[in-house]
């Protein structure tokens, strides 16, 4: 099993916007990933559900996408993992996913 890619921010808030990060942290959405324990494969069937790739969806409420991308941050993926987001052709966002965490 290849190591997990090295954090070059900080691991606690990925060095994301405060007030996305506590958005994020506070949306529903992110508490069932939590609660979930999901691990690293189950994350990605959540990206079919994905329709949007930005930051906020409507207003300040923290979009899934961002939701998952700190979950992912928090699961230290191995650098496997985030080459096959990279190379994704199935999942749209998957990409994108893997682009925004390097």
């Amino acid at each position: 099993m290849a190591p997990p890619f090295e954090a070059v921010c900080s691991p606690e808030t990925l060095n994301l916007n405060h007030i996305l990060l506590v958005n994020i942290q506070h949306s529903p959405y992110y508490q069932l990933l939590l609660e979930s324990s999901a691990p690293f494969n189950d994350l990605l069937p959540e990206l079919y559900k994905t329709t949007l790739a930005a930051p906020f969806f409507k207003g300040t409420q923290a979009s899934s996408f961002f939701c998952l991308l700190y979950r992912l941050g928090q699961l230290s993926p191995s650098p496997r993992q985030i080459q096959g987001l990279l190379e994704s052709t199935r999942r749209p966002y998957a990409q994108a996913l893997g682009a925004l965490y390097i």
